[in-house]
């Protein structure tokens, strides 16, 4: 049954061929979609995937412009560290920033405690 939603392969179509025409706010809408039908195809379904399989290139690359972008909230930044490896950089990020709501703070501690773990996998919150 489809929800409605994109797959993988869809939502990397739609970033490729909506990219150069969408405004900033439309960009970090497409490559969202990338980063959630990736966690949801690899992640929550667990398929296994290769590191330097061409899914996860893209991905990374993906999550490194994502990171770049104004839209990207602190905490969402410091999950795209993590869940590209970078966990030194997600740790140092994540202790950089000024403390949050109550949430917020549970969430950094999961990211961080994950960082430390070197776990890059989505996770349920």
């Amino acid at each position: 049954m489809r929800t409605g939603e994109l797959n993988f392969e869809e939502a990397r179509e739609a970033l490729e061929q909506l990219y150069e025409s969408s405004d900033e706010k439309r960009r970090f809408i497409l490559r969202l979609y990338v980063l959630y039908a990736f966690n949801d195809m690899y992640g929550r379904e667990g398929l296994p995937f290769l590191n330097d399989s061409e899914d996860y290139m893209f991905f990374i690359d993906n999550c490194r412009e994502m990171i770049k972008m104004e839209q990207t909230n602190s905490t969402l930044r410091a999950e795209l560290y993590r869940e590209i490896g970078e966990f030194d950089q997600c740790v140092q990020y994540l202790d950089s920033l000024e403390p949050a709501g109550e949430y917020e703070n549970q969430v950094r501690e999961q990211i961080r405690q994950r960082a430390l773990g070197k776990d890059r996998m989505v996770f349920e919150l």
